[in-house]
């Protein structure tokens, strides 16, 4: 024997016990945002605002849906702090689930955390401007995906 302890192995069916949910993890600080808003459920703003200090005095980031030209899936407002989602993908994102002002949190928590440093800035320079690209791409072609799924199931 090597000297250390043994411990019984953990059953495939069995997982860890689940983080206290304001438990902030060991490690670097983490910078302040500015805080999201309308669109997101409350219990998902408190979950973020457990993980990452707010800015303060900072105009909250609000995510609604709207129709947006050229099939983007996102558009962003900097001087407003609103993170436009294109409508046209709406349906085939919430399965045909009801919608409403707080819906589809995990779809809008994405682009949320992706995009929150994006309006801490007058202007984007090439790199953020390559990710926005790269995101938007990635982006479409996975709610367009989702509507080729909804069209097979009529």
């Amino acid at each position: 024997m090597d000297g250390t302890p043994w411990t019984a192995p953990r059953s495939p069916t069995t997982s860890p016990p689940p983080r206290p949910p304001t438990a902030r993890r060991a490690g670097p600080t983490r910078d302040p945002v500015i805080p999201p808003g309308k669109g997101i459920p409350p219990e998902v703003r408190q979950a973020i605002k457990d993980e990452l200090p707010f800015q303060q005095y900072e105009d909250p980031i609000e995510i609604c849906w709207q129709k947006l030209d050229g099939g983007l899936f996102f558009d962003l407002d900097r001087e407003n702090h609103v993170i436009r989602l294109n409508s046209a993908y709406r349906t085939a994102i919430l399965g045909g689930r009801r919608g409403g002002l707080n819906d589809a949190p995990v779809i809008k928590s994405l682009p949320y955390l992706m995009l929150h440093q994006v309006f801490e800035k007058a202007h984007s320079g090439s790199r953020e401007k390559d990710n926005l690209q790269l995101w938007q791409s990635v982006l479409v072609a996975a709610a367009r995906s989702e509507l080729d799924r909804v069209a097979d199931d009529d």
